[in-house]
């Protein structure tokens, strides 16, 4: 399990760093009026645009280690594995992340979801490069990957905290909406724990 968090945390990466691209690219559509004709002409700079970039990064560290675990168990066909992880990304966390309330237009909305298929197209390409490279690198060296995808997992979980109290503030019960998928995930997935456990137990 550590090898391949390993490998989807190199592979989650390098998709969050093209996510970090594409998304900057969306703030220039969106600065340009593009996106629905407001346009705001705010300065970008290299340090913001690094800094889009590094959170891609980050970002994606977790999510690729999330994502070499259960890509073995996506639906077929294999090359369509990075898309169906992106659209249980979109369900799960889209819901906040799209009620930011600068994507107030169509225009916005759009632009921004595609971010969700862009991360999946490039970690779907990205693991089987990390496969064949994460086995090479010493064991320390796996390690480390492991233990930044798990702080970096503990910042994406800090930030959309953040993003649901904010998300509380401004559409209040309504919120609760954004739970269901959550929800729904742990009905399903309580059962094959308990089989674990009780497969853990038995084996003891």
């Amino acid at each position: 399990m550590v090898l391949r968090i390993a490998q989807g945390a190199i592979a989650g990466v390098a998709a969050g760093i093209i996510t970090g691209i594409a998304a900057r690219v969306a703030m220039r559509l969106v600065a340009i009026g593009a996106a629905d004709g407001i346009g705001q002409l705010p300065q970008f700079t290299i340090e913001g645009t690094v800094a889009i970039i590094s959170s891609g990064a980050i970002a994606g560290l977790p999510f690729g280690g999330v994502y070499a675990l259960i890509e073995r168990r996506l639906p077929r066909p294999g090359r369509a594995h990075g898309i169906w992880f992106a659209a249980l990304m979109l369900v799960f966390f889209g819901p906040l992340f799209l009620t930011n309330e600068e994507i107030f237009s169509q225009g916005r909305f759009v632009l921004f979801t595609l971010l969700f298929p862009i991360y999946g197209l490039a970690i779907g390409v990205a693991l089987p490069v990390a496969e064949g490279l994460v086995p090479r690198m010493p064991n320390a060296v796996t390690r480390v990957l492991v233990t930044l995808a798990a702080g970096a997992g503990a910042l994406v979980v800090l930030g959309f905290a953040g993003i649901a109290g904010q998300a509380i503030e401004r559409h209040g019960a309504a919120t609760a909406a954004f739970a269901i998928p959550w929800i729904t995930l742990a009905l399903l997935a309580a059962p094959a724990l308990r089989a674990r456990l009780a497969h853990l137990q038995a084996a003891r």
